[in-house]
């Protein structure tokens, strides 16, 4: 998998733009994707919005390899890039009316009343 490094990440761009994502790397990036895409929480982000928010990350964390080898700093970097994407979940009660309910067979204790 080959995708262009965002402008705003400093890398040296001599050799190119892009960054290449091979073997376990690749199938790696495609795991937390999937994994990211089942949180519900995350569920409000479009495909494309995920998956660039996601690339993003990935390419901050290529270009700060010496920083993020060390796992307390990449650890926190993680939590970041969660934090940002991350929005609580809201319950909701929904109340929806049924029309023509019949209570013939008394499951209803108030018979005789509107539903």
């Amino acid at each position: 998998m080959m995708g262009y490094v965002p402008d705003d990440i400093e890398v040296d761009r001599s050799k190119g733009n892009y960054f290449v994502l091979y073997d376990e790397y690749y199938r790696d990036y495609h795991d937390v994707l999937d994994a990211l895409r089942a949180d519900l929480s995350l569920e409000y982000l479009k495909e494309n919005e995920l998956k660039d928010a996601l690339w993003h990350f990935t390419c901050e964390i290529i270009a700060g390899y010496s920083v993020y080898r060390n796992t307390d700093r990449l650890k926190e970097k993680i939590n970041e890039f969660l934090s940002s994407m991350l929005r609580p979940l809201e319950e909701y009660e929904v109340l929806i009316p049924i029309l023509y309910l019949d209570d013939d067979d008394g499951y209803f204790p108030n018979k005789g009343r509107t539903f």
